[in-house]
């Protein structure tokens, strides 16, 4: 099941429903805002910088399963 990029609906934004999702999104708005604001002219910075954040919920994720599996002697199948 193949679909071209024309197919493809582009808008994956949803409204926050509750307070956490309303916080979270003032939040983003908010960094984005000093983010589009210092690296106004150098976009390949940016892209830097934003590909940096990016991996570090999956380094900090993959840092507690390995310590995890330390704490009890045992393979963390990974």
């Amino acid at each position: 099941m193949s679909t071209s990029h024309s197919e493809v609906e582009l808008k994956s934004h949803r409204s926050p429903t509750d307070w956490s999702d309303h916080i979270a999104l003032t939040l983003t708005r908010l960094l984005r805002f000093f983010a589009d604001a210092f690296f106004r002219k150098r976009y390949g910075h940016r892209a830097v910088v934003l590909e940096t954040v990016a991996a570090v919920p999956g380094m900090v994720g993959g840092m507690l399963n390995h310590l995890k599996s330390l704490r009890r002697m045992e393979d963390d199948r990974g």
